[in-house]
């Protein structure tokens, strides 16, 4: 029985190591991909203020916002991709 729970007691010192690491890199991971989800949207918002229609009926927008969003939507994809 003592045998048992010893090797019991080595298999979860090191899983317990493992286990932490892994739950360290997928709370990283969810970040990004709330982070990425987050710019994203708040790019495109940006890009959607910034839009205007003149006389000639041509639409004018930033399309520093448009790449912000797109950099943001790689970023969630990225973190995405790597769970």
């Amino acid at each position: 029985m003592q045998d048992a729970q010893g090797t019991l007691a080595n298999k979860t010192g090191p899983d317990t190591a493992d286990r932490k690491k892994s739950e360290r890199k997928l709370k990283s991971r969810f970040i990004g991909m709330v982070a990425g989800l987050f710019l994203a949207h708040a790019y495109v918002a940006l890009a959607l203020h910034y839009t205007y229609m003149d006389s000639h009926n041509y639409f004018h927008t930033s399309y520093i916002a448009l790449f912000g969003a797109l950099l943001g939507g790689l970023l969630f994809c990225w973190h995405i991709g790597i769970s």
